[in-house]
């Protein structure tokens, strides 16, 4: 039997189109990655069920930041201009003898993102944040990869019609 190992995700690095960004960000929360679903109800069934559909529903970001430069600012207040954000979250994998070197590893989520919303957080004299935001987002490419194996769990990209699970397209092309 193999022994029992804890993983958890202790922090990650952030890159904005491939620059790096220390103590910036405060949280990135991805909508869940769903599917349409399509309602089957026909004759001689004993109840509906629901189906996938090919299409995919929207993926909503939201990014909160600590800090920004007038140069991001400017940036992210751009509705019609996609920015890639990296997000390289260190895996740490421990086992009774603490923390297992060896076993460690990164899943990086690589987003392209469309600014849709902002919103300037409350301040006042001496706060820590001055300048801190939130943003609502839609994500127009989502790619998670596993530097554990070196296998793309997930990838999404609906201007390239891509929709793949572990480089293997969703749906079969008849």
């Amino acid at each position: 039997m193999r022994e029992i190992r804890i993983g958890q995700t202790t922090n990650s690095d952030v890159y904005i189109d491939g620059a790096r960004l220390v103590g910036r960000i405060k949280e990135f929360k991805l909508d869940k990655v769903a599917y349409e679903r399509v309602t089957h109800e026909a004759l001689g069934m004993v109840g509906k069920v629901k189906l996938p559909a090919r299409a995919m529903s929207e993926i909503d970001a939201k990014i909160s930041f600590s800090w920004l430069e007038t140069e991001v600012m400017l940036r992210t207040a751009l509705p019609n201009r996609a920015i890639t954000f990296q997000f390289e979250k260190f895996v740490d994998i421990f086992d009774q003898s603490g923390l297992v070197v060896d076993a460690g590893y990164r899943i990086i989520t690589t987003t392209t993102l469309l600014f849709a919303e902002e919103a300037m957080d409350a301040f006042k004299n001496g706060d820590k944040d001055p300048v801190g935001r939130e943003h609502e987002c839609s994500v127009i490419r989502y790619v998670v990869k596993s530097t554990e194996t070196g296998q793309f769990i997930r990838e999404y990209a609906p201007f390239e019609n891509i929709n793949r699970v572990d480089g293997q397209d969703v749906w079969p092309a008849y």
